[in-house]
Parts: structure tokens; sequence; C-alpha cells
């Protein structure tokens, strides 16, 4: 294959939208546009999925005649059935779909275009479609193979800034050590794993932490820690295979304390009486067994935080 793109594709900073247009610009200029059409085809079918849906079906009384000669039969919601369906891949899907087809139809073609070259030396590469055939020496071999390393690198690069990326333990919220992921609701920002000054000014550990944007960005521009005062939500997370040990509860009334905010959640994937009727006693928020699939533990703690946002907007908004 005649065209590689070369060096670096973009700086990562671009938004997905604005990556995944910089990328197309730059295959129609390298004349890969049968890419560009593939991926492009791909984003208007949508992606595939499954869903499950309530199916219409006849009430009784419609059932006796023929409800395919009448539009306006009467219909009632049945049982939940599977239907395949589609939705639209987002901004970040598109980009990911773009660089798979990149690799696919740039580095992987040519390591195959290689393979072939060094076991069959001399050998022309011809268009089905023109009359275009194509010679390679070693040579230009090496010289593809340096670019391609660099095309390599670029997808790389910027396929992990796609990725999210958690802490394995709690740190500072202004660490660049990693690209690390928070999310931006549509109110505050959502760090993960970070920690917190309490209105004693030691240090406390959040695996989720709710701060409002302006906060989280002052805290990661200035070096500093986010004040427990500013603090919306907090998550203490727990995964164990035995029994909880009882200083964990205690640990976490005592984070409460400290962190003085309502909306702090103890939140397990297994269960203890004990610690559950210590936590109730000091009107702690919890939620056990909390794992996927378990719809009514996450609905309920689902439920909590929504109390605890609509109890913010409230008072803020």
């Amino acid at each position: 294959m005649g065209n590689i793109i070369r060096g670096k594709i973009m700086p990562t900073e671009l938004s997905p939208r604005q990556a995944f247009d910089k990328l197309i610009s730059i295959l129609n200029e390298r004349k890969l546009t049968w890419v560009v059409d593939q991926v492009q085809e791909q984003i208007r079918v949508g992606k595939p999925m499954m869903r499950r849906v309530k199916e219409l079906k006849p009430t009784r009384q419609a059932s006796f005649r023929n409800t395919r000669l009448f539009d306006d039969e009467p219909l009632r919601p049945g049982r939940k059935v599977e239907f395949r369906a589609t939705e639209a891949y987002t901004a970040t899907e598109q980009l990911q779909l773009l660089l798979s087809a990149i690799q696919q139809a740039v580095v992987n073609t040519a390591a195959i275009e290689k393979a072939v070259s060094d076991k069959f030396p001399g050998v022309t590469f011809v268009s089905e479609q023109a009359d275009v055939r194509i010679t390679l020496t070693q040579d230009e071999f090496e010289s593809r193979s340096k670019a391609l390393a660099r095309l390599q690198k670029s997808l790389n690069d910027l396929g992990a800034v796609l990725q999210f990326v958690f802490r394995t333990s709690p740190g500072f919220i202004f660490s660049t050590a990693q690209p690390y992921t928070y999310a931006v609701i549509s109110l505050p920002g959502s760090p993960l794993g970070v920690q917190m000054a309490g209105r004693s000014e030691v240090l406390h550990e959040c695996d989720v932490a709710v701060l409002p944007r302006a906060e989280a960005e002052t805290c990661r521009q200035n070096n500093v820690h986010p004040r427990s005062s500013k603090l919306i939500l907090a998550v203490e997370c727990k995964f164990y295979t035995v029994s909880l040990p009882l200083h964990l509860a205690r640990s976490f009334i005592g984070l409460g304390v400290d962190i003085g905010v309502e909306g702090c959640h103890f939140v397990v994937n297994t269960n203890s009486d004990v610690i559950e009727k210590l936590l109730t006693h000091h009107k702690r928020r919890w939620e056990h067994k909390l794992v996927p699939g378990a719809a009514l533990e996450v609905g309920r703690l689902r439920n909590s935080f929504q109390t605890t946002f609509k109890n913010f907007i409230a008072v803020n908004y």
C-alpha cells in the first residue's frame, strides 16, 4: 500500500469530535477515502445492541377478530422480550472506530506486505481497481517501518486518552502521574479516590467524591486539597470476600464527623448485621450486597444519591 500517515496524528488535547474530524481530513488527503466511507457507513447504521421491552398484544376482546385488518385495535403491554436495536455511537466511540480502522487499513496491511515481501523478495502488488503496480525495495520497507512505528505509537497514545484510568489507591486530586478519570456531571465534578481536608485539617481518603467544579479546578490548578465544606457527596467503597471487620464502620463514622457531609455513604459488596446496626444507630447512610445485577440495591443507592443532589440543588440553585 503506497499511502502511509506519517508522524504523530494530532495533539491529544483535542476533543473526540475535533480529533475525529482532523483524522478524517488527513485520511482524505492521503487518498484513503475508502477507509472514511466504511467508518461513516458503520456510524450511520449505528451500534447494535439488545433491548428488553414489553411487547404489545391485542386485548382478549380483540383476539376474536382479525387484528391485522384493524389499525385501531386496543393493545395491552405484555411480557418483556429482547429485541435487536441500534443506538447512535458517541463521539468517543466514533473516534475509537476510526482509530481501529486506521490500525487495520494502514498498520496491519503494511505488516502483511512486509511479511509477504520477506517470504517472496521482489514481489509486486497490483491493484484490482486500477492498473497500478507497486514493487517495494528493502530500503523502502525499512523507511516505511519507521513511519509505521511512529504511527502505531500515535494510535496507542490517542487510544490511551480514550480509556478510563482509575486510581488503585487514594491520591492527590492534582496528581499528574496518570490522566486519571473524573466525571463532569451537570452539576459538579466527580473525582475518584482523592484525599480531602476535613474540619480538623487532617487529610481523609474518599473513594468517590462529588465536588463543585470550581472547587475541583481550583485544587487541580493550585496543587491544593479539596475542602470538606465544599463536598457534596462522598462514598466509602469496600470489597471483601469475608465478613467485614468492625473497625471499618468505626472509621467511617469518624470520617463522617470530620468531613461533616450529609451525603456520606458506606457501600459494600457483602453484608454484616453488626456493622449495619452500628451505622444505622449513628444515622449513617449505607448499602450492602452491591454487585452487578443487584437491581434492588443499586436502585436504593441511586435514589439516595438523587436525594442528596436534590437537596443540594434546592439550597444552592
